[in-house]
C-alpha cells in the first residue's frame, strides 16, 4: 500500500509535483467552506444559544462533507499518491486518474454550496446540484483506489527478491479506503433523502451513522494505517506493538459498527429514553480501541530524535483519549443532565476528534513532509508554536463550552470565539506551508 511504504528510488521532486496541487486545494477549501464557515456558524448558534438548529442544519452538513472530502480527503490522497512510484508503463494512468480524484473534489465542493442556495429558489435544480456534487465524490473515491491497485510499482524484498507483500498495518488502511467508499455513495442517498419534505426526521435518524462511518471508520483507520508506520520509521518511535493494533483495530472497527447499527435501530423503535444501549456499548468499544491503538503506537515514549512535528502528533493522539474519555462519560453525563439524549455532548465529542486528532495530523505530517520536499533536515522544520497553541486553545475552549451549555448560557460564550482562534490557527499554518511547498528545492544534503 503506498501509504505505509516509500517506493524506492522516488524522486522528491515528482513527489511534490503530484501531491502539492491536492494540498494547496485542501488548504483552500479549509480555509472557506471548512474553518470559516464553521466559525461564522458557531458564532450565530452561540448568539442563539443553541448547539444545532432547523436553519443551519443542512449547511452544516455541507460543512462537514466539504471536510471529510476537501481537506481530510485531498490530504490522504495527496500524501498517500507522493509516496507511490507508479509502474512506468502505467504512469500516464497514474497521472490521469490522479486529476480525476484531484479535479472531481474541486468541482463537487463549491457546487455542495451552490446546491444548496439553488434548493432555496429551485428544488428540482438544487437536488440535481447536490446529487452531481456527490456523485462526483464517489468517482473522486473510486478513481484514487483505482490509482493506488492499478498503477503501483511492486517493491522488491532485498532478501528474497520477490516482490514484497504489504506490511500488517495495511488492514488499516483497506479497511478505511472500504468506509470512504461506502461513506461516499451513501452520502448521496443522505442528501437526495434530507432535502425531501420528511428531510429534518431524515437527518435526525441517520446523520450520526454517516458522520461516524466517514470520520470515524474512514478517516481514524486511515490515521492509525499511517501512524503505526511512519511513527517509527519518520518521527523516531519506538517499534508500534502489533498484537495491541490489531486489537485496538478490531475495537474500534466493532465500536463504529455497533454505532451506525444503533442509532438508527433506536429511532425505528422509538425508545423514549435515548439511543439504542449498543450505542453506549459502541461508544466503549470506541474508547477501548482507541486507548489500545494509542498504546500500541507509542507516541509517548522518548524518541530517536527530536522534531517539532513530536508537539502536534501527541497533542492529536492525546485529543484522541480525550474524545474517548468523553464517549465512556457519556451515558453517566446524559443521567446528570436528566436527558436521553444531548447534541452538546456529541459535539464535544466531534470536536475534539476532528480538530483534536484529525487537523493536528495533518499539520504535523505536512510540515515534516514540506521539509523534506525541500531537502532540509527534519529538525529544519518551523516550530509553528503559535499554531500549536491556537489550534489546542480554540479546541478546548470549543469542547469545553459545548459540554458546558446544558448547564449555563454562558457556555455559549466560551464557545463563540473557539471557531475563529482554530481558523487563526490553520490560516498560520497555511502562511508557512504555501510558501515552503512553491519554493525551489534546497541543495540536497551532503
Amino acid at each position: 500500500m503506498a501509504a505505509v511504504t516509500d517506493a524506492a528510488g522516488a524522486d522528491p521532486a515528482a513527489q511534490l509535483a503530484i501531491c502539492r496541487p491536492f494540498f494547496i486545494t485542501a488548504i483552500v477549501s479549509v480555509l472557506t467552506s471548512g474553518c470559516a464557515l464553521g466559525a461564522v456558524a458557531l458564532v450565530a448558534l452561540s448568539q442563539q444559544r443553541v448547539i444545532l438548529n432547523r436553519e443551519w442544519t443542512l449547511w452544516i452538513a455541507a460543512h462537514a462533507n466539504s471536510q471529510l472530502f476537501g481537506w481530510v480527503g485531498l490530504f490522504v490522497m495527496g500524501f498517500s499518491l507522493q509516496l507511490h512510484t507508479p509502474r512506468p508503463s502505467r504512469a500516464d494512468l497514474f497521472r490521469l486518474l490522479a486529476a480525476l480524484s484531484l479535479a472531481s473534489v474541486a468541482i463537487a465542493i463549491p457546487l455542495r454550496f451552490a446546491a444548496e442556495a439553488l434548493w432555496l429558489h429551485s428544488r428540482a435544480a438544487g437536488l440535481l446540484a447536490g446529487a452531481a456534487s456527490c456523485l462526483l465524490e464517489v468517482v473522486a473515491v473510486a478513481a484514487f483506489i483505482v490509482n493506488i491497485g492499478m498503477t503501483r510499482r511492486r517493491v522488491a524484498d532485498p532478501v528474497t527478491g520477490r516482490p514484497a507483500g504489504l506490511p500488517w498495518q495495511s488492514v488499516l488502511l483497506f479497511t478505511a479506503l472500504a468506509w470512504w467508499l461506502a461513506a461516499a455513495a451513501a452520502e448521496t442517498i443522505f442528501f437526495v433523502q434530507s432535502h425531501q419534505p420528511q428531510g429534518a426526521r431524515f437527518v435526525a435518524e441517520w446523520d450520526m451513522p454517516l458522520r461516524d462511518a466517514q470520520f470515524l471508520g474512514f478517516v481514524v483507520n486511515m490515521i492509525f494505517g499511517v501512524v503505526l508506520v511512519r511513527l517509527h520509521t519518520d518521527f523516531g518511535a519506538p517499534t508500534p506493538s502489533r498484537n495491541g493494533a490489531l486489537a485496538g483495530f478490531g475495537l474500534w472497527n466493532l465500536g463504529v459498527v455497533l454505532r451506525v447499527v444503533a442509532w438508527p435501530m433506536g429511532h425505528t423503535l422509538g425508545l423514549p429514553g435515548g439511543p439504542n444501549p449498543l450505542y453506549f456499548v459502541g461508544g466503549a468499544a470506541l474508547a477501548a480501541g482507541a486507548a489500545a491503538l494509542v498504546w500500541s503506537a507509542r507516541p509517548f515514549a522518548a524518541p530517536a530524535n527530536r522534531l517539532p512535528s513530536h508537539k502536534f502528533l501527541r497533542a492529536a493522539l492525546a485529543w484522541l483519549l480525550a474524545s474517548a474519555a468523553i464517549l465512556l462519560a457519556e451515558p453517566i453525563y446524559l443521567r446528570l443532565a436528566g436527558a436521553g439524549f444531548e447534541h452538546a455532548i456529541v459535539s464535544a465529542f466531534r470536536h475534539a476528534a476532528a480538530v483534536g486528532l484529525i487537523s493536528q495530523m495533518i499539520v504535523a505530517v505536512s510540515i515534516f513532509q514540506a521539509a523534506r520536499f525541500r531537502g532540509l533536515e527534519a529538525r529544519a522544520q518551523s516550530q509553528l508554536w503559535s499554531v500549536y497553541w491556537l489550534l489546542n486553545g480554540g479546541n478546548a475552549l470549543r469542547v469545553a463550552g459545548a459540554l458546558l451549555t446544558p448547564l449555563t448560557p454562558l457556555a455559549y460564550s466560551v464557545m463563540a470565539p473557539s471557531g475563529a482562534i482554530e481558523a487563526a490557527g490553520i490560516l498560520l499554518w497555511a502562511v508557512w506551508l504555501v510558501p515552503t511547498l512553491t519554493r525551489r528545492r534546497a541543495a540536497a544534503l551532503s
